[in-house]
């Protein structure tokens, strides 16, 4: 039992502050690929290159937390230490995949100097 002691349950504010916090990493996707629909997007193509596996990265670690927050959270089964300790794994897979990406864009459109 001492596995469960310090977060056996989330109180329904917090709950409602993790969903949302979730639903801004599926928004985070679908904002960068709303970028590339602009009118005025130079590059298209090229961007598109480096912006599909960010999004892919950020929609799977997303689906991931979210089948973790639904099994945890919304069926009322205790939150262990494994939950938030997941949900870092996810949020590092995102900021790796942001680094990558810009990284990617640094490289295909800056110049060298």
């Amino acid at each position: 039992m001492a596995e469960h002691n310090a977060i056996s349950s989330y109180a329904p504010q917090k709950r409602e502050e993790l969903f949302e916090e979730i639903v801004t990493l599926y928004d985070l996707a679908d904002d960068v690929l709303a970028s590339l629909a602009e009118e005025d997007a130079t590059h298209r193509n090229e961007q598109l290159e480096l912006v599909k596996p960010f999004v892919m990265q950020v929609t799977n670690a997303t689906n991931s937390l979210s089948a973790l927050y639904t099994d945890a959270v919304r069926n009322g089964k205790a939150v262990t230490p494994e939950l938030p300790a997941a949900f870092e794994g996810e949020l590092q897979t995102i900021f790796y995949a942001y680094r990558d990406l810009l990284e990617g864009v640094k490289h295909k459109f800056l110049p060298e100097s």
